[in-house]
C-alpha cells in the first residue's frame, strides 16, 4: 500500500510540474510581454554568462526569454535572474512542502501566527468565516443575523477571501451604511451570502504619512520574500506597490505601480506597470520616486524575519507588509502558494537570490 501511495504521489507531482511549466511558457509568450522584451537585446557576452551559470549549476541551459524580459524594464542585466519557468515549478516546490502550505496559507490563521513582536500587528478582523462558521472579533461563534448587525453601520472595511486567493482576487473595499454598501448598492446580507465559506472582513487600514502621501486613496504595501537557507533567513530585494487613479487596491495585476526599494527604505528611480509603463514620479501625487525614503523598511525586514522563525516548516514566505498611521508595522497577509519572483526582479534590476543563486540552482538540480 505504501508503494502505491508513493507512486500516486510521484505521478501527482510530475503532472503538477508539467502544468506549472506549461503555464509559465504561456505567460512569457503573451504578446504584451513579447513586445516589452523586444526593447532589450541580449549580447553574446550576456548569453554566455547565462549559459555558464545555469549549465555549471543547474545542469542545462534555460531559454533567454525571461532574462530578456526582466532586463527590458530597467535596462539592467543580471545573469542571476531566476526564470519563472523554474521558480514555481521547481524552486517554490522545494522550499514549500505541500502538506504545510495547505495549512499556513489560510489567511484567518495570521492573527494566531503573529504576536509578541514589538510594534508589529495584523489588521483587526471584525468578522471571519471558516468552513461556513462565522466568528466575531473575539473569535466567538455567531450566526448570520448577528454578523449583519455588526456590519450594518460599520463604515469602510476590507473584505478578502482567506483561501485560494491571490493577485487581489475577490478583495474589495466596502462602505457599509444602513446595511448597504455605498459603492455597489448591495445589502450586507447579499454580500455575506455570496462570499462562500472562507473569508474575513477587517478594518480598513490607514498608511503612515510617507506612504500615504504617494497615493492617499489606497493602502500601499511592501512585498518582502524571506527564505531559509543553511540555517539563516535571507530576503529577496524589496518590492513596493502603489495604486494609481481612483483605485483603492495596490495589486500589480490590476494596474498598480511597482518599484524596487533598497534595504534602507530608499526607492529606486523608476516605477513600472505590468504593461511596461515607466514612471519617474507618481502620476497622481507627482512625487518623484528617486531618493524618496520610507524609514520603516529596515524594521519591516527585521520583523518578517523574526516571524518566519516561528514557522520554519515553510522554507519561503511572501509577506505583504505596510505601516499604519501610528507608525506600527502591519502584516497584511502572508503568501505561501503561488508566490512570484517576476516583479521583484524587474523592479530591482537584479536576481532574487543574489549571491545564493548558484547554490540554489545546484540544490534543485540535486547537485548538492
Amino acid at each position: 500500500m505504501g508503494r502505491v501511495h508513493n507512486l500516486l504521489g510521484y505521478i501527482d507531482r510530475s503532472y503538477s510540474h508539467h502544468l506549472a511549466v506549461k503555464v509559465e511558457k504561456k505567460k512569457i509568450s503573451n504578446p504584451i510581454r513579447k513586445k516589452i522584451a523586444s526593447d532589450f537585446t541580449l549580447s553574446k557576452e550576456q548569453k554566455d554568462k547565462i549559459d555558464k551559470l545555469f549549465l555549471d549549476n543547474y545542469g542545462k541551459k534555460v531559454p533567454y526569454d525571461w532574462h530578456q524580459y526582466y532586463s527590458s524594464f530597467s535596462g539592467c542585466f543580471d545573469e542571476n535572474y531566476i526564470p519563472e519557468l523554474l521558480f514555481i515549478p521547481e524552486i517554490q516546490r522545494k522550499f514549500v512542502p505541500t502538506e504545510y502550505a495547505k495549512v499556513f496559507t489560510n489567511k484567518n490563521l495570521l492573527p494566531v501566527l503573529i504576536g509578541g513582536v514589538d510594534n508589529v500587528r495584523t489588521a483587526n478582523i471584525i468578522i471571519s468565516c471558516e468552513n461556513g462558521v462565522l466568528r466575531n472579533s473575539e473569535m466567538e461563534f455567531i450566526d448570520y443575523e448577528q454578523a449583519e448587525k455588526v456590519l450594518f453601520n460599520i463604515g469602510k472595511v476590507f473584505l478578502k477571501p482567506t483561501t485560494e486567493s491571490n493577485s487581489g482576487k475577490g478583495c474589495a473595499v466596502l462602505d457599509l451604511k444602513d446595511g448597504i454598501d455605498q459603492k455597489s448598492g448591495k445589502s450586507v446580507k447579499e454580500i455575506l451570502n455570496n462570499q462562500g465559506k472562507h473569508y474575513n472582513v477587517q478594518e480598513l487600514l490607514i498608511n503612515c504619512k510617507s506612504i500615504r502621501d504617494l497615493h492617499p486613496q489606497s493602502i500601499n504595501t511592501f512585498r518582502i520574500v524571506t527564505y531559509i537557507w543553511k540555517n539563516k533567513i535571507f530576503h529577496f530585494p524589496v518590492l513596493f506597490r502603489i495604486a494609481q487613479g481612483k483605485s483603492s487596491l495596490d495589486n500589480v495585476h490590476q494596474g498598480s505601480l511597482f518599484i524596487g526599494v533598497d534595504d534602507d527604505g530608499t526607492l529606486k528611480k523608476c516605477a513600472f506597470t505590468e504593461r511596461g509603463d515607466r514612471y519617474d514620479e507618481h502620476p497622481d501625487s507627482k512625487i518623484k520616486f528617486d531618493g524618496y525614503n520610507i524609514q520603516q523598511v529596515p524594521e519591516m525586514i527585521n520583523a518578517v524575519k523574526k516571524l518566519h522563525k516561528r514557522i520554519p516548516q515553510v522554507g519561503m514566505i511572501s509577506w505583504d507588509v505596510t505601516v499604519d498611521e501610528n507608525n506600527t508595522i502591519v502584516i497584511v497577509e502572508l503568501n505561501i502558494q503561488a508566490q512570484s519572483v517576476r516583479a521583484v526582479q524587474i523592479a530591482n534590476g537584479k536576481g532574487a537570490f543574489g549571491e545564493n543563486t548558484a547554490e540554489i540552482l545546484r540544490w534543485i538540480s540535486k547537485k548538492q
